[in-house]
């Protein structure tokens, strides 16, 4: 099982002589490539960032939207519920180690501001938002939340998959099955801790979406997955739309009010810091997240370079570079992804590579003839499949094999040189080609 650690790390892309530097995986890997192929290196804006997390954190919970301070909720909260802060059920949710949220940084200020008002650490269970990831092992966790605080606080993992872990809770108005962690859904105070960036499912990630996928079982999971995948395209760069709604209307059911959002440059400092409503904290954020994640465009052209960093461990997170790629490529032209996906497609939905090669329109027939149950690897796997309907999709990776690369329906490339070579081979010596050096964070807008 590979533990990443990116802290500290200089990890901006940029174009050097003929030379394209790019983060890949715990290193920068240099591609060579003649600058009359390329038509632009896409990368997040610089932007004034700080190392002072501390001085961040205090600053957004001294400055909270949508809502009061922390402490001024936790003595409103006890008071409505007629027992003092210390007898509080509080639950802290954290995004896994598939993000880059400096969690370990951020909490110290949180937790100093709950003792304040009395509340002991006894109190308190940090649940790590897998979704439908793989489990954080005891060292990912210590990592994430820092040693200290993982000695005082209890850390657990979500399990999407055990029923008894779960409360169900009805449908949402649009008929999506509402099933939650059940540690979530008994709390009386829920702060849900994460990053916002571009994302293809629900625009953009952050705000709710702590609570679906984070904490929500399989199904609805599933649900709103298939929800993001009735377009052509994706969801991704919209602020409202029919998953965020769902996101949303699960969160206020279950009452999970309030969020500790970060907007991170590319090297992943804190750019910006959101504390405050589930909902007005999120779009707050969003708007700063356009001003690091979103870079025009110059043109489409027949071949892009898609970078997965800061999405290294698997494909079921490095496919989010299909996105951006999707944007700024022409029809029948070729997308490259450079991946390590280091443990392979899918940890936890093996199965999904019976299924990866069929048309979107047949996965769908599956799902309603019950012949596919794992329906939120069937709604990405319908999102691939549009993908590589439009496209040559060509898959550099060292974690997934040539095999597994057929049956995802692309093309195998044993290093970033001989994709290169296919794609002049295909388009010309002469092809114009765009680079995404972070592609699953970035927003591409054509100008």
């Amino acid at each position: 099982m590979l533990t990443e650690n990116t802290k500290n790390i200089n990890r901006g892309g940029f174009f050097l002589s003929d030379k394209i530097m790019l983060p890949y995986g715990n290193k920068m890997m240099n591609i060579k490539l003649n600058k009359k192929n390329v038509n632009q290196v896409i990368t997040p804006n610089r932007v004034n960032s700080s190392n002072n997390i501390n001085k961040k954190v205090k600053e957004a919970l001294n400055n909270p939207i949508g809502c009061e301070t922390l402490e001024r909720e936790i003595f409103k909260i006890s008071k409505e519920q007629g027992i003092k802060p210390d007898e509080l059920d509080i639950v802290i949710i954290s995004d896994d180690n598939t993000r880059l949220t400096p969690v370990d940084k951020i909490l110290p200020c949180i937790l100093k501001k709950m003792k304040n008002t009395g509340i002991k650490y006894s109190q308190i269970k940090i649940i790590m938002a897998l979704g439908t990831h793989r489990n954080m092992s005891k060292e990912e966790m210590k990592n994430k939340v820092g040693n200290k605080i993982y000695e005082k606080v209890k850390v657990l993992n979500h399990n999407f998959r055990d029923k008894s872990q779960l409360v169900d809770l009805g449908l949402t108005d649009n008929g999506t099955p509402i099933s939650i962690n059940k540690f979530v859904y008994k709390a009386d105070l829920v702060i849900g801790l994460g990053s916002i960036v571009p994302h293809h499912i629900p625009g953009f990630s952050g705000g709710a979406k702590i609570i679906q996928p984070g904490v929500s079982g399989g199904k609805t999971t599933g649900y709103t997955h298939l929800l993001s995948v009735k377009k052509r395209r994706s969801f991704l760069g919209y602020i409202e739309n029919p998953v965020r709604k769902e996101m949303e209307e699960i969160a206020k059911k279950v009452k999970a009010n309030y969020i500790i959002n970060a907007v991170l440059d590319r090297s992943g400092n804190i750019y910006k810091l959101f504390y405050g409503d589930i909902v007005s904290a999120f779009r707050e954020g969003v708007k700063a997240a356009k001003k690091v994640y979103q870079v025009n465009v110059k043109a489409k052209t027949d071949v892009t370079i898609a970078n997965s960093y800061p999405c290294n461990i698997e494909f079921w997170q490095a496919h989010k570079s299909l996105y951006p790629a999707d944007i700024i490529t022409n029809e029948g032209g070729m997308i490259i992804i450079l991946a390590p996906c280091y443990e392979g497609v899918a940890v936890t939905h093996k199965t999904m590579l019976k299924f990866t090669s069929l048309s979107p329109h047949e996965i769908e027939s599956r799902i309603k003839s019950g012949r596919i149950k794992d329906i939120v690897a069937a709604a990405l796997a319908m999102a691939w499949a549009k993908i590589s309907s439009r496209y040559e999709v060509v898959l550099v990776s060292e974690g997934i094999s040539p095999e597994e690369t057929e049956a995802l329906n692309f093309t195998y490339a044993a290093s970033i040189n001989e994709a290169i070579g296919m794609a002049k081979a295909k388009h010309g010596d002469n092809v114009k080609m765009n680079i995404l050096t972070h592609a699953p964070d970035t927003l591409p807008v054509l100008s």
